[in-house]
């Protein structure tokens, strides 16, 4: 163990200090734990690395990027709140994005037609979804189009249209070549 700080410096194993300036202990190595670890943040970067049981509470963060894929087997219980992104459209074309959700459009705001161009579906997960809302309720001034991208399509079209105030389409894709209304 090497203690760091201003005043003194006391020696030790390189491989364990602890820097009192920044109160954060580094490990360099393998940590082996036979029993619990109790943290009120658990912050967590895995790489490669098949996880058996994880049972933690309070803050916790899994990856580092957007595209981080995690996939489970069985169920998942969620107790609380699932937050889903959303993004407010105010200007058109609008291309959305892998991480969006729930796209709002606002026709009424733009003042004209609007267009969602949807990602090419062979970017996305198999079953992916997204719901696209027109939030300003003039659709039926303001026509919102939802085009696929390439050769994709939505049930069978290449584009898609909201016409009524307030309309929304839920989309999910097959994460290949297709899109569907549900």
């Amino acid at each position: 163990l090497q203690f760091h700080s201003e005043n003194s410096e006391i020696s030790g194993s390189d491989f364990l200090v602890f820097d009192f300036g920044s109160n954060i202990l580094n490990l360099t190595g393998t940590l082996n734990v036979s029993g619990a670890i109790n943290a009120n943040e658990l912050n967590i970067d895995v790489t490669n690395k098949n996880v058996i049981n994880l049972d933690v509470s309070g803050s916790t963060k899994f990856g580092d990027t957007a595209d981080d894929t995690h996939q489970y087997t069985g169920s998942l219980l969620v107790n609380g709140t699932i937050i889903r992104s959303r993004v407010s459209i105010t200007s058109t074309p609008y291309a959305a994005g892998a991480t969006n959700y729930f796209i709002g459009v606002r026709s009424d705001t733009i003042g004209a037609a609007s267009i969602v161009n949807l990602p090419v579906a062979n970017t996305l997960q198999n079953g992916q979804a997204f719901i696209i809302k027109d939030e300003g309720g003039s659709a039926n001034t303001y026509n919102i189009k939802i085009t696929a991208s390439a050769a994709d399509l939505i049930d069978g079209e290449s584009e898609v249209f909201i016409e009524s105030p307030y309309g929304a389409i839920n989309l999910y894709t097959n994460g290949s070549n297709k899109f569907f209304i549900y």
